[in-house]
């Protein structure tokens, strides 16, 4: 299985992946930065107003030696940043949905319905694949926080819909004539999750972290991915032993509603900005300049010249 996922991986990565402006900045190769630039923005004065923002961010962190990097992330609007780029990624496990993919087949198998559940999975990862390539067509179309939010709110009522149908299960309610309710809400729950909350979370956790701190920003963010992941596949079956299957999809639902909130009160809409223009939203909200409503960093940028 690793043999056959590293041929797509090379072949999308290694051969036609290009490198991210800011190292070809770093390398003094300016001019590829540009066209690469030139196919994600509009103009001309978009391109050089972010390209202005790359190379001062460079020139303050050049030549900085690692532990004063790890210092820069005690800045109260880094650490804010950072914050909100693990919760993100933390919370898109939170709607259960790497323990669906682990349990599919118990899942299934204890559901009671008719349909085979090693097929059933089969095909909820093809909808997974199918739907994933589907969100590529609208990831830059469409506002960040806007698709999460709709999107936590259909998966919710996805989990809900499977948590009702376990818990009637449970009351040993007749369910033989629902036996379509939890195939077609994980179908449904898949098609939401790959279109919105799973491609998305990983642009916007990335996306949130300033400059100074984005690579490092990026391993910690990577490795509460991973913790999540872990205490989610561990407890899956403890707590659907100990309370019932009903139970763990109502907390998925829980999880999900937390996600709405949080979207809407916490993160930043990162669509159409720029590196520069992220590090300058969480200065302006908890960094010196936090008592400015408003600031035309563009305008700044040509009064100071």
């Amino acid at each position: 299985m690793p043999l056959i996922t590293l041929v797509p991986a090379y072949v999308g990565f290694a051969l036609f992946s290009p490198e991210s402006p800011a190292w070809l900045l770093r390398h003094n190769r300016d001019e590829e930065a540009q066209k690469i630039l030139a196919k994600i923005r509009s103009s001309t004065e978009e391109i050089d107003y972010e390209v202005m923002g790359i190379k001062s961010k460079l020139k303050m962190t050049e030549d900085v030696p690692l532990h004063k990097k790890f210092k820069v992330l005690l800045n109260k609007p880094y650490i804010i940043a950072l914050f909100v780029g693990c919760v993100v990624i933390i919370m898109k496990e939170m709607n259960g949905h790497f323990g669906i993919i682990l349990y599919c087949v118990q899942i299934f198998e204890y559901s009671g319905t008719n349909l085979n559940p090693f097929l059933a999975s089969i095909i909820i990862g093809s909808t997974r694949l199918i739907f994933c390539t589907v969100s590529t067509l609208i990831v830059h179309r469409v506002p960040r926080r806007t698709l999460l939010i709709v999107g936590n709110s259909f998966a919710a009522i996805a989990t809900t819909s499977i948590g009702v149908f376990f818990y009637l299960k449970s009351c040993d309610i007749d369910t033989s004539s629902l036996g379509w309710l939890p195939v077609s809400s994980l179908f449904f729950f898949m098609m939401v999750y790959s279109i919105s909350i799973g491609p998305i979370c990983w642009t916007v956790a990335v996306e949130v972290l300033p400059g100074p701190i984005r690579s490092i920003g990026s391993g910690v963010v990577y490795t509460s991915f991973t913790c999540a992941t872990f205490i989610i596949s561990k407890f899956f079956l403890i707590i659907q032993n100990a309370f019932g299957m009903h139970t763990l999809f109502f907390m998925f639902t829980f999880g999900c509603v937390l996600f709405i909130v949080f979207a809407i009160f916490v993160i930043p809409e990162t669509r159409g900005l720029s590196l520069y223009d992220i590090e300058q939203h969480w200065d302006a909200k908890y960094g010196e300049n936090k008592n400015k409503s408003e600031i035309d960093y563009r305008v700044y940028n040509n009064t100071s010249e």
